[in-house]
């Protein structure tokens, strides 16, 4: 039942495990996209050693173990952006990611990757609550004054007179069977959906072929300033006033700096030297879960994107089905289609989740898509970090200075991390 991720199934450059001491001008732990990519901003734009560690392989957490969606987009609603930021800081918060997909774009095409951002011609979240699909409009009729994008509100006529005139303007009232096709589905209890007017801020990739070809790339032209180690478990870091120090099985890494990009995974401890007494802000405020996924092969006479807002029957405790239908970057036939959307906690998680989740899965497909299969080739799981606020951790610590973050996905974490990771490199200039 259970399988590896098919978005690890290319060939991969190996880096050794770290055996000695060392010492560099910033640490980075974590070899997922958030670490990848800081480590290459690093090296382009500043003249810092740097030194990349990861537990396992690169791209072997979320990074590697995802639904492969990039999308300029954060799931915490826009409105308590503005009342946490404020509308100023929001739109620099917005103007960030917008500036972070054109630079995944820019990325790809430096390190020579071609073909692993694919696009969807059709985007569109659908509803089975009239009230989740006004509060969902509030939302995006907000985040459109900040990304400059315009969506279509679509309700199933027969709704029409339960509407509340102040939104009923804005809405486009169909036929239900055109919300329907618009949704690729055959359940009727979809009555409204909102969609993009393209072009869309949003395609699949393959985010673990992308840290690997970057990782390639930074080797050839900073030799002298990259070093990569795998199978290196950071156990304990200390703060000290002026540094930091690392410690895995074989020894100490010292470091000017330390950079967090653990998402999350947090099996480590940190221990504030200056105070003599145990760091647990990260431990408490970072919520590690499980996502199950699966894929299976589709006709792609078109590629589409559904989200899918279920409040009725036994999908009702997976509040967002995501599914998308487009090739496989690695040209794998057997992964056309992919959906996910059961998710726990790690501490609730136990075994049998993975199984109910499978069993969620198909029957969720079966009772959604015309075409859904009888079996999944590839069902795997992946986890997240979640922070308490809903915002991704960016930067320095408020109080230890030489302590940075660039993690905590929140769900949707490939083009926030990219922005993370130019945001920290333009700090470290200073």
């Amino acid at each position: 039942m259970f399988t590896d991720s098919p978005w690890l199934d290319f060939e991969k450059t190996s880096w050794p495990g770290l055996q000695t001491e060392l010492h560099c001008e910033v640490a980075i732990v974590g070899g997922g996209i958030s670490g990848v990519a800081t480590l290459y901003y690093l090296l382009t734009t500043t003249e810092k050693n740097v030194v990349l560690l990861e537990k396992n392989r690169v791209a072997s957490g979320a990074t590697g173990h995802n639904a492969g969606l990039a999308v300029v987009h954060i799931e915490k609603p826009a409105l308590e952006l503005e009342q946490t930021l404020g509308k100023e800081a929001t739109q620099a918060f917005y103007n960030d990611l917008g500036e972070a997909w054109d630079d995944l774009h820019a990325i790809h095409e430096e390190i020579g990757l071609q073909d692993n951002l694919l696009s969807f011609p059709s985007v569109a979240n659908g509803f089975t609550s009239l009230d989740q699909f006004i509060a969902t409009m509030k939302d995006f009729l907000i985040r459109s004054e900040y990304l400059q994008i315009k969506w279509r509100y679509l309700v199933a006529e027969d709704l029409k007179e339960t509407i509340p005139a102040e939104f009923a303007q804005l809405m486009e009232f169909v036929p239900q069977e055109t919300i329907l096709s618009i949704l690729y589905t055959n359940d009727t209890s979809y009555i409204a959906a909102a969609q993009p007017l393209l072009p869309f801020k949003g395609k699949r990739m393959n985010s673990a072929k992308f840290c690997y070809w970057v990782l390639d790339y930074l080797q050839q032209k900073y030799p002298h300033r990259l070093f990569v180690y795998e199978q290196t478990d950071i156990s304990k870091i200390d703060l000290y006033l002026d540094h930091v120090v690392l410690q895995h099985s074989k020894g100490t890494v010292t470091s000017q700096e330390v950079i967090l990009c653990t998402n999350g995974y947090k099996n480590f401890t940190i221990w504030d030297s200056i105070n003599e007494k145990s760091f647990t802000k990260l431990h408490e405020n970072i919520t590690p879960r499980i996502g199950y996924l699966a894929a299976f092969p589709g006709e792609l006479d078109e590629s589409y994107a559904v989200g899918l807002l279920n409040q009725q029957g036994p999908y009702k405790d997976v509040p967002f089905w995501y599914f998308s239908h487009a090739p496989h970057p690695n040209n794998n036939p057997d992964h056309a289609c992919v959906i996910g959307g059961p998710e726990f906690d790690l501490e609730q998680w136990e075994e049998s989740k993975g199984v109910e989740s499978f069993y969620l899965v198909r029957q969720f497909l079966k009772s959604t898509f015309k075409d859904a299969p009888d079996t999944l080739p590839f069902f795997w799981s992946g986890w997240m970090g979640y922070s308490s606020d809903g915002m991704r951790w960016v930067g320095p610590d408020s109080e230890y200075p030489h302590l940075w973050y660039n993690l905590a996905c929140n769900g949707i974490g490939i083009v926030p991390a990219i922005a993370g990771a130019k945001k920290i490199a333009s700090e470290m200039k200073k």
